[in-house]
């Protein structure tokens, strides 16, 4: 029995009118709430709202719950892992169960876009794990990457014609004592059109002209290379490092500075920027929309260090270039730089000896806003988890 004053005057009432006064109480809240429910792609999140709550349920499907007094029109946001979102504005309750978000490959061409309409489309080839603190993280398979399971890009870079043991050092390449990329995270807009490309005379007027980052659109591309340890190399002004690491030195008449060995491939991203013969993964806009993003990798291999060169000698001791891709082909079309000139953002120079990386060694820019880590690893396949990135 509990017992209730009111006017100091004892009142019993019986457990079972309690537990009824209890449930007619809930019912009561319940019946001023109303509620739709939604499907949204299993890597969308609506954001947090005062009017709407939400519930999780099986698979993709999510419940709002709104109540009668919930003024409308409001606005509903809807965010995917790394920020990227669009807004929905809803005029009246009948609204909420029109609600479809849907996701694609962004052909709006400003780098930077404030608003977008459609959510990014996630790349094929990833899947959403759980990090160590339960927190969803994405993972990218490189076993189904026909380029970047082993990187195969450089074959198609002009100096492995003059070279050809650059074709056949992905022979060389297994799944035993392999440098792998673990992860990576970019926190900084290589898209943004107030970075200075190119400062100096123009090829054509001899005219002085200062060049900008074009409009490259949503997406960006980050490659790497790798090429034994020297010191000479750790040393090149920015035009001789990066025709180096994209195989290009014998347009600018460097073919001295070639190194004995080279791999060049790129670091896909998140989303899906391209789905023609070969579905192209890249780096979203970091500026208003995707403002960090982060993509753990299995099977990501960039390096064998039981690689030889043409003196049978192989190499425990590499540098990593990374830069982002720029397209300076309409620049050179209107005459505004030389052919052989690159404005691709040099975005990192690491220095990385084996020794270091038998644990996950973490490798950041000077600038801070590129993060990767690479490890070691013996056994590529036996090393996959299906759970775990």
């Amino acid at each position: 029995m509990t017992k209730i004053s009111f006017n100091a005057k004892p009142v019993r009432i019986a457990a079972p009118v309690l537990l009824i006064l209890f449930l007619v109480s809930f019912a009561l809240t319940a019946l001023s709430l109303q509620s739709v429910q939604i499907k949204l792609p299993e890597h969308v999140h609506i954001k947090t709202h005062r009017f709407i709550k939400t519930e999780k349920q099986a698979g993709a499907e999510q419940r709002l719950y709104f109540s009668k007094s919930t003024v409308f029109p409001l606005e509903i946001v809807f965010a995917d892992l790394f920020g990227a979102h669009v807004r929905f504005f809803i005029k009246d309750p009948a609204d909420l169960g029109q609600l479809k978000i849907t996701t694609a490959i962004i052909k709006n061409p400003d780098p930077a876009p404030i608003e977008i309409y459609q959510l990014p489309q996630i790349c094929p080839r990833t899947r959403l794990v759980k990090t160590p603190d339960q927190k969803p993280a994405l993972l990218y398979d490189a076993t189904l990457d026909i380029l970047n399971e082993r990187p195969t890009l450089h074959l198609f870079d002009p100096d492995v014609r003059r070279l050809p043991f650059q074709r056949e050092i992905l022979k060389q390449f297994d799944h035993t004592n392999t440098l792998t990329i673990r992860e990576v995270g970019i926190s900084y807009d290589y898209e943004d059109n107030t970075i200075l490309d190119f400062e100096g005379k123009n090829p054509l007027t001899g005219r002085h002209q200062i060049i900008y980052e074009g409009q490259g659109g949503f997406y960006a591309n980050f490659h790497y290379a790798v090429v034994p340890f020297d010191q000479n190399i750790m040393r090149l002004e920015r035009q001789e490092l990066l025709n180096l690491a994209e195989g290009r030195l014998a347009y600018v008449e460097r073919e001295d500075l070639t190194p004995k060995l080279r791999v060049h491939s790129f670091v896909p991203g998140p989303y899906l920027s391209s789905n023609r013969i070969y579905p192209l993964c890249e780096w979203g806009d970091t500026a208003f929309q995707s403002t960090h993003q982060q993509m753990t990798y299995s099977h990501y291999k960039i390096w064998d260090w039981d690689i030889k060169d043409t003196d049978g000698i192989s190499y425990d001791h590499i540098i990593i270039i990374v830069w982002e891709g720029d397209e300076e082909d309409w620049l050179v079309s209107d005459g505004l730089l030389d052919p052989y000139y690159l404005t691709d953002d040099l975005v990192g120079v690491f220095e990385v000896k084996r020794a270091d990386t038998l644990a996950p060694l973490t490798l950041t820019n000077a600038a801070g806003n590129f993060k990767m880590v690479v490890e070691t690893s013996q056994d590529g396949q036996k090393k996959r988890s299906a759970n775990a990135p």
